[in-house]
């Protein structure tokens, strides 16, 4: 048997937001270039930290199975170490463009 896909009120929302936000840009990319210009250069750094969140949850998972797989104790440093070094990055980035704007 072939898996069933089965919709929800979830992924019908979901799919609405991607719907909205893209066509935003592109009526946005139309009329106004440089809002459509910051929209893809948020999309980009949520994208980047996604991504680096994804790195850290995976070598947070990897601590906890080389310290004996039982506990989290090193897969909850880990994450916690990459929380601040994204946050910290998304920090300094968003500074970046700030000063650059002017």
């Amino acid at each position: 048997m072939i898996a069933r896909l089965e919709i929800g009120a979830q992924q019908i929302g979901s799919g609405v937001l991607l719907v909205a936000n893209l066509t935003a840009l592109i009526v946005l990319a139309f009329l106004r270039g440089y809002v459509a210009l910051g929209m893809v250069t948020a999309f980009g750094v949520i994208f980047g930290a996604v991504v680096a969140g994804g790195v850290f949850f995976t070598a947070g998972d990897y601590a906890g199975f080389a310290a004996g797989g039982g506990g989290l104790g090193g897969a909850v440093v880990v994450w916690i170490i990459g929380a601040i070094v994204i946050v910290a990055g998304a920090g300094f980035a968003l500074r970046g463009i700030h000063r650059s704007i002017r």
